[in-house]
């Protein structure tokens, strides 16, 4: 009984997030503790942003809270979708994910530990978004959209029935 509470203490200890790197990159010398500086200098106060923090987080939320209506439109309604309404669900399923890709890199590829490879990585998401962007306008424009796409992927073809 005491053996396994030890090596579950053990293995927790072994999941601490500083054990988790990604062998591939390199990383930037860190100071002992991650600390800068010493015990008698203040903390730096990061500049503020309008686009971070609180209202970051009330717009991801708000965000996510559209995606539910959105979605259970074209659930509901077994005919044609509006153009606006699968505009608007397309763009905020983009925004979503974008949100939630920015905050895996925000998490997992910090900027103190990767450098400018966390630019990267965020230049990388801010292209692949634009191209995401332009795709969902084809898909619009010269298609049925995105709920004719997933109809069109869930509808069974005709020569299996």
């Amino acid at each position: 009984m005491l053996s396994c509470g030890l090596f579950q203490r053990r293995l927790f200890h072994l999941a601490r997030s500083s054990h988790f790197k990604i062998p591939f990159l390199p990383t930037l010398p860190q100071k002992p503790g991650g600390v800068a500086g010493d015990v008698n200098d203040s903390s730096t106060v990061p500049a503020e942003d309008p686009l971070h923090g609180s209202r970051h987080w009330t717009l991801d939320t708000a965000v996510s809270l559209s995606l539910v209506p959105l979605v259970g439109i074209p659930l509901v309604f077994v005919g044609p979708v509006s153009t606006v309404a699968d505009t608007m669900l397309s763009a905020m399923l983009l925004a979503h994910c974008y949100s939630g890709f920015q905050s895996c890199i925000i998490d997992y590829v910090s900027k103190r530990v990767y450098g400018r490879i966390h630019s990267y990585a965020m230049w990388l998401l801010r292209i692949g978004s634009l191209v995401s962007l332009f795709g969902i306008y084809i898909l619009e424009t010269e298609s049925d959209g995105l709920v004719g796409l997933m109809r069109r992927m869930w509808r069974r073809p005709a020569s299996e029935s």
